[in-house]
């Protein structure tokens, strides 16, 4: 009877169970449907529901609301779907889920010359992010359109140092009271697992070439070695340095004021009483106003609009890029990016979709129209397999004498630069990380685990050159092939750089050896041959396919419906959290994921196909 009675609270749990993901289900699949019946009627019938100008009659602000990250990408939104997620994000309270800083600069640049936009304001987020060179792209179209005279405001109840950046770049930096302006400076964030992989029982074996390929310090060290550091140290000073540089000349105030010791902040912070009064005495900010105050003062710059009782604007979303007609069609410049680490997972947005990159770059050699292309990289590397494979995909594409111009980011290092070598030529930032020209491999064995359970593995087989068994440590044939087909593809790597950069193996062996270099440096050794942006690029494409005028071609990415929904969804729940938890809680679930990302990474890329990688690790742990 007992046994009867468990068996039947078993099935009564089991039942209840599914009753409950039954309800569940058709509650959710209810919402689904309700709110697609909603937004089509809505799309089909525009009528009064929503209140959003997407036309300007007055002259009126421009305000740009950088809420996210600041994406070196390009996601246009079709008009028809505009008017869907202008829906959401009225009605449901949905936020932009990214910023394409080339859509960005492209309306910038149009407002520049655009009679009914008098001014910008940029609205800042504590969620906003962005990297260097993005930043730095953004900066300069703010500065060009300040030439024109029509002021830029920057308005936010915190400023971090990129917000900053970007605010500082404009005529007036505005804060609302018990605001502040925060540096933290710049840091290098890297998880070292030597002790835990040791207590885990798992049993790495390395293989590497190049001295200074530190990647694989964080699987034999518990902490950096000396070398790492000073190396380390070398760049990001650099980087940090030339980012003080540029707002000191913006704000015309000293490197000293913007970075105080903590002392220093600590004596000014006992003297002032909070940090907004800090910020109003070292001139980092203009002027501290209330949502009110604010307000009015933006009526009499921008003017009132009688319906709205407020100033007059429209928002970047709604401001329209105006279709230009071109006289010559046919001449185009496509772009294509790479961005991520080099390993063909689709579903993880930090890597690259290597399918879509190739079909892209095929697309683009079979039309006519396009006449030259710019390959946008922004990567540490990864797998050298996937590499060559992209290397020599761009390779077939240059067989149409189409110029392949290649415009580093934010980092286009190792396995980056591998397929770098493909293009005519090479630009990049002064702060773009670039070299760490060498290769590693890592493979963990798990016999140790079994063996501390009683568990042992027999493995009889037929006699292969290399063979894998992650529950067997590595027989010493395995260990001669892998540390022999590192050296081959180290071999390799420098025989193609020094063929592209038209040097001898020595001279890039020289400056190889897994060493990261800046953008600054790689032009005087001849790793790249130019300094400049995006823009660079793309008129250096133009010049050399002799185009006087062009279009660009940019990638599409539609996404249907739902997977906007869900995106919004997760971008809402994102921002409540932030709004209900403390900053110390955001930081403490932001450095668990971090840790977590970084060891799926790495465990992941170490199952890669001949299991070796062209990555720098070290470059993408920035922060």
């Amino acid at each position: 009877m007992q046994f009867y009675s468990f068996i039947m609270q078993i099935l009564k749990f089991i039942y209840y169970f599914i009753n409950k993901l039954r309800h569940m289900f058709i509650n959710f699949t209810f919402i689904i449907i309700f709110s697609i019946i909603i937004m089509f009627l809505y799309t089909i019938f525009p009528s009064n529901l929503s209140e959003i100008t997407t036309s300007i009659n007055n002259p009126s602000a421009l305000i740009i609301n950088l809420n996210n990250n600041l994406e070196d990408n390009y996601t246009p939104i079709k008009k028809n779907k505009n008017k869907i997620i202008n829906f959401f994000e009225r009605y449901f309270c949905f936020p932009s889920s990214s910023n394409s800083v080339y859509e960005i600069a492209q309306k910038i640049k149009q407002a520049q010359n655009d009679n009914k936009i008098t001014g910008i304001i940029l609205n800042f987020n504590k969620n906003f992010f962005s990297n260097r060179t993005t930043l730095e792209y953004l900066g300069k179209k703010l500065k060009n359109f300040k030439k024109s005279g029509k002021p830029i405001f920057s308005v936010s109840h915190f400023y971090n140092q990129n917000q900053y950046y970007l605010a500082s770049f404009g005529n007036e930096i505005l804060l609302f009271p018990h605001g502040s302006v925060i540096f933290e400076g710049m840091s290098i964030k890297k998880f070292y697992f030597k002790k835990f992989l040791q207590l885990l029982k798992i049993h790495t074996h390395i293989f590497k070439i190049g001295r200074y390929k530190t990647a694989v310090e964080i699987f034999k060290r518990n902490q950096p070695s000396k070398l790492s550091k000073k190396i380390d140290y070398f760049w990001l000073n650099f980087l940090w340095k030339k980012f003080l540089l540029t707002i000191s000349r913006n704000r015309k105030i000293s490197q000293f004021t913007l970075w105080n010791s903590t002392l220093k902040y600590l004596k000014q912070l006992k003297k002032y009483g909070n940090l907004t009064k800090i910020a109003k005495k070292n001139n980092l900010i203009d002027h501290v106003y209330s949502e009110e105050n604010l307000k009015k003062k933006f009526i009499k710059i921008f003017g009132k609009n009688k319906n709205t009782q407020n100033y007059n604007f429209i928002t970047l979303e709604n401001y329209q890029i105006f279709n230009k007609k071109n006289d010559i069609p046919h001449n185009k410049i496509a772009i294509i990016f790479a961005s991520g680490s080099i390993d063909n997972n689709f579903q993880n947005k930090n890597c690259m979709n290597i399918s879509k990159i190739i079909q892209r770059i095929r697309e683009v050699n079979n039309n006519p129209h396009i006449k030259a292309v710019v390959l946008r990289i922004n990567t540490p590397g990864g797998s050298a397999f996937f590499s060559e494979i992209l290397r020599k995909e761009l390779l077939n594409f240059q067989k149409n004498k189409k110029p392949l111009i290649i415009s580093m980011g934010d980092i286009a290092a190792s396995g980056g630069y591998w397929m770098s070598t493909a293009g005519n030529y090479l630009i990049a930032n002064s702060t773009t990380l670039t070299g760490s020209i060498g290769i590693f491999s890592v493979v963990n064995t798990f016999e140790k685990i079994l063996e501390k359970f009683g568990i042992f593995q027999s493995c009889l087989t037929i006699k292969k050159p290399y063979t894998t068994n992650i529950f067997q440590n590595l027989n010493h044939e395995s260990k001669n092939f892998l540390q022999y087909s590192i050296e081959k593809g180290y071999l390799d790597f420098i025989k193609l750089v020094s063929k592209a950069r038209k040097k001898t193996y020595l001279q890039i062996h020289k400056i190889a050896q897994g060493k990261i270099w800046t953008g600054l440096i790689a032009k005087k050794i001849g790793l790249i041959d130019k300094i400049g942006d995006f823009d660079t690029a793309v008129r250096k494409a133009a010049k050399l396919a002799n185009l006087q005028d062009y279009e660009i071609d940019w990638p599409t990415s539609e996404k249907n419906i739902l997977e906007i929904i869900f995106e919004k969804f997760l971008n809402t729940f994102y921002t409540f959290t932030h709004q209900i938890f403390n900053i110390k809680f955001q930081k403490f679930i932001q450095n668990i994921s971090f840790f977590l990302t970084n060891i799926v990474q790495l465990f992941k890329m170490c199952i890669t196909p001949q299991k070796n990688l062209a990555l720098c690790l070290t470059c993408s742990s920035i922060q």
